[in-house]
């Protein structure tokens, strides 16, 4: 190999580095630009044209492949913009989906509802127990003859809305155990036992409700009996509408806790979509550098085949002059 007596020109250093290894080298390996550059410094002058011109010929190559290059960068950014603005939206459309209750509370914030909404719950279901109780007890009392004459006549009433509640009732104690299963597999959350137990004691209630109805229709309006069973009746209504409203808040709680994961997933994407664009732009810049490098390359290249042509011409008028 030859070695330079001094550090070779910048610009046709690094254009040399971008010849090589495409297959425009000489028997020994060199690349035909670093072979030129050499000749050039050394001061030989006897080499070809063709091999100048062959040089010009692999940078205009590269160039149509560096511009080849910047069209697909250009086109990747543009997909990348279009992809950035379609996850922005998608953002902000989650984003106002939230509860608005919601929609700022950080984790600690949400957990401390959560816990306040589920203390709700087993609270109203502590006074749910206890009116059922009341009911059970009056359930209990045996009643009289002519009270059970007249709920004979009116069974087949009442029949139909006692079916529809035990029904329910018999749902709801179906998917409590179907919970309890789930539970001791781990594959059912506190939350869901909670609510589980809590339907199947709304179903309780209904199903006592009907019963209730039932007795209630079978006894005097003056019966004491009648009054306070009515009484609990009217009594657990708000109850089971309160138990009905906390359940609501808590599967709303549970969905935004979704909607929050969403949000979190689109940021993650938006800001790797972000780093991509990033590359891309450093990517063309690199390019468009490149695209300079051999520009000026070539500039120096057809400087020389320029010069070593009107040398040949001069040459060739010389030698014309001195023929006998």
């Amino acid at each position: 190999m030859f070695r330079s007596k001094q550090k070779p020109r910048p610009i046709l250093w690094i254009a040399g580095c971008i010849l090589s290894g495409i297959g425009l080298t000489n028997v020994q390996g060199q690349s035909d630009v670093d072979w030129i550059l050499h000749l050039q410094k050394e001061g030989v002058e006897d080499f070809k044209e063709s091999m100048i011109e062959h040089a010009v010929g692999v940078i205009d190559w590269r160039l149509e492949q560096k511009l080849a290059i910047e069209l697909e960068y250009l086109k990747a950014r543009q997909s990348l913009e279009m992809e950035i603005q379609e996850t922005t939206a998608k953002l902000r459309q989650l984003a106002r989906e939230l509860p608005v209750e919601l929609r700022y509370l950080d984790a600690n914030a949400r957990a401390n509802y959560a816990a306040r909404l589920v203390e709700n719950l087993l609270e109203v279901n502590l006074e749910v127990a206890t009116r059922e109780s009341v009911l059970a007890g009056m359930e209990q009392q045996s009643p009289s003859e002519e009270e059970v004459k007249k709920q004979r006549l009116l069974n087949l009433q009442l029949q139909s809305e006692r079916e529809i509640a035990n029904q329910k009732l018999r749902g709801a104690d179906r998917a409590y155990e179907n919970i309890q299963i789930l539970q001791r597999a781990s594959k059912a959350t506190e939350l869901d036992m909670i609510r589980a137990e809590t339907e199947l004691q709304v179903a309780k209630a209904e199903s006592e409700i009907a019963m209730l109805r039932f007795e209630l229709a079978t006894t005097e309006s003056t019966s004491r009996k009648a009054r306070e069973i009515y009484q609990q009746r009217l009594e657990l209504e708000p109850l089971r509408a309160q138990q009905k409203v906390v359940l609501e808040a808590l599967e709303q709680m549970e969905r935004s806790d979704q909607h929050t994961k969403d949000l979190e997933s689109l940021r993650n994407e938006i800001e790797l979509l972000e780093r991509d664009r990033a590359f891309v732009a450093q990517e063309l810049i690199n390019v468009a550098r490149e695209k300079v490098e051999l520009s000026s390359l070539k500039r120096l290249v057809e400087a020389k085949l320029n010069t070593k042509k009107v040398d040949s011409k001069s040459d060739a008028e010389s030698n014309g002059s001195k023929a006998p």
